[in-house]
This record gives C-alpha cells, sequence and structure tokens, in this order.
C-alpha cells in the first residue's frame, strides 16, 4: 500500500533533516509551512514542555550551552532525503545538553517491558497507549512508574559506539510492546501521533513553560 505524503517546508532544523521534507499524512502537519498551521506550532510547543519536564530543566537553561536542551531535532514522520532515500521516524528525539542527564517520566503506568535498546515501554492501561522511552542507560528497577520517577540516564545505548546519546519517545497503540524496529521499513502500524501524549498527564497538573 503506498504510503501518503505531505510536504512540509521550513521544518525546524536539526542534525538529519533539511528545512524541506516529506511527513507521513497522519504526522499531525499539513503541507505548507510547518509554523503556518495550528498543528506545527502546538507540536512544537508540546515537545518544549516534555523537554523540559524529562530532563529537569528550567525554563531559563533550556539553551544554556553546557545545561540545556536540543528539544527537537528528530521529528515524528516520514522524512524524504536529498539522495532519494526515505526514513520512518516513529517518535521524537530530543537531547539535553547535560552528560548523561537524568530522564524524567512525564506518564503514570506499570513498565511492561525493558529492551536491549536502552528502552523502558510504560503501559497505561486508562489511555489504552504504552509510551516508550529509549536509548537510556541504568534503567530504572521500578516496575510502577508515576510523575517524576527516575527513568534512567540519557545515552546512545543501542545506537552503537559512535551514536549521539538522546531520548527517543514515542507512543504505541493498546498492548504493543515490540522493539522499536528498523528506521527503514515503511510501517507505522501500532504507532501514534506522539504530541498530544507528550503533555497529557504533566497538561493536567498545570506544567508548562
Amino acid at each position: 500500500m503506498p504510503v501518503n505524503l505531505v510536504t512540509v517546508t521550513n521544518v525546524p532544523r536539526d542534525t538529519q533533516t533539511n528545512p524541506n521534507a516529506q511527513f507521513l499524512n497522519g504526522s499531525g502537519k499539513a503541507a505548507g509551512n510547518w509554523f503556518g498551521t495550528p498543528a506545527g506550532s502546538l507540536a512544537i510547543s508540546n515537545i518544549n514542555r516534555f523537554a523540559r519536564f524529562v530532563f529537569d530543566t528550567t525554563t531559563e537553561n533550556l539553551n544554556n550551552a553546557s545545561t540545556g536542551v536540543r528539544r527537537f531535532y528528530h521529528l515524528y514522520g516520514q522524512y524524504a532525503f536529498l539522495n532519494g532515500t526515505h526514513q520512518i521516524h516513529k517518535g521524537v528525539d530530543l537531547r539535553s545538553l547535560r552528560s548523561n542527564a537524568r530522564v524524567l517520566s512525564a506518564h503514570q503506568g506499570f513498565i511492561a517491558r525493558r529492551t536491549d535498546l536502552g528502552a523502558v515501554i510504560i503501559r497505561n492501561t486508562d489511555a489504552n497507549v504504552s509510551h516508550v522511552y529509549a536509548h537510556m542507560s541504568n534503567l530504572t528497577a521500578n516496575n510502577s512508574v508515576g510523575l517524576f520517577t527516575v527513568l534512567g540516564n540519557q545515552s546512545n545505548v543501542g545506537l552503537g559506539q559512535n551514536g549521539v546519546a538522546h531520548l527517543h519517545y514515542e507512543v504505541r497503540s493498546g498492548t504493543s510492546t515490540t522493539d522499536l524496529g528498523s528506521p527503514l521499513n515503511h510501517n507505522f502500524t501500532g504507532n501514534v501521533n506522539p504530541y498530544a501524549h507528550m503533555v497529557r498527564v504533566i497538561g493536567h497538573i498545570g506544567f508548562s513553560i
């Protein structure tokens, strides 16, 4: 089945994309200028709030050269690269500039699985989704997770020795607890748009930037 794509311009710059990219039709973005639609602006707002929370970072030092967060550098969707290849990215990558930064949970539930990609998969039965936090070291031994639970430390686990340390976050529908899988597999089955889920819980406690 062909993948339905939309072309988006002025995509927030990062290490792996160019300013013009194609995204899956269900990625929460419409064709045209990224910031020209409410969905695009809302996605960035949610990423900012989530990054500040999970890395326990104050507003003032979000962009601090030594302690801040590179809040987004690989977004959810399918990218079209200049060489003609495509890559699916099933979540959002975030990076703290603090070495081995702690990663706090922005969700509640129980840990359904831990993987060799440094991931914990948090099952939330109320929302019928699973939250994946990946590429961490020192994974928590807790089976029950609440807001502010330390899940681990930002690292490059599962990325190889030369991989850039970061946190990968994605959302699975239902009880899906499979591994992250190949990014070249053009299949979003089981994955859902993560932007609203990033702040679904912390928004209820009045957390904002």
